[in-house]
């Protein structure tokens, strides 16, 4: 297979999504780990885990068939909990200044993490629009625009559990 060049191709796009998504999936898991006690709390926070391992699995079939189409081999973002992409652009769009777990610590109801979870969607959305700017294959863009779009119905599912707080 041939590695990847420095310009952005649909399998680098796919790799980072895979890894950015995983990387919801471990703050998911910590948050109910410390909220664990409270079956309410927890089972929100499962239903959001698990749309989030969904993007893993989508995001991961999506990448081995555009690696098989294009003979790309991944990069393995999605082994990379923290990826240094300011290269590309302003890294404050998806950067936190602290990891997951201290930040989940800070966090002590379920509306802050609500908040933050969906803070993160929106980071995500910001992230991967600031990439369509680096992709000029049209087929890229169309991916770009697909995980952004799921991006969007995820946050739109955070903001539906606000109100039953």
């Amino acid at each position: 297979m041939k590695e990847s060049s420095g310009a952005l191709n649909l399998v680098d796009i796919l790799d980072i999504a895979v890894g950015m998504e995983r990387r919801a999936v471990e703050f998911y898991r910590e948050a109910v780990e410390r909220f664990g006690t409270d079956e309410e709390k927890t089972r929100a926070l499962l239903a959001m885990g698990r749309m989030e391992e969904e993007h893993v699995v989508y995001f991961r079939d999506l990448l081995e068939k555009a690696s098989a189409l294009t003979g790309v081999s991944p990069a393995g973002h999605d082994e990379i909990v923290e990826i240094d992409y300011t290269f590309w652009f302003d890294k404050s769009l998806y950067e936190m200044d602290e990891d997951l777990s201290t930040v989940l610590k800070s966090l002590k109801t379920k509306k802050e993490i609500l908040l933050f979870a969906l803070e993160m969607e929106n980071r995500s959305i910001l992230f991967y629009s600031g990439l369509r700017r680096y992709c000029e294959d049209v087929s890229v863009w169309n991916i770009i625009n697909q995980i952004i779009k799921e991006e969007y119905r995820h946050g739109y599912d955070l903001v539906g559990m606000l109100p039953k707080l």
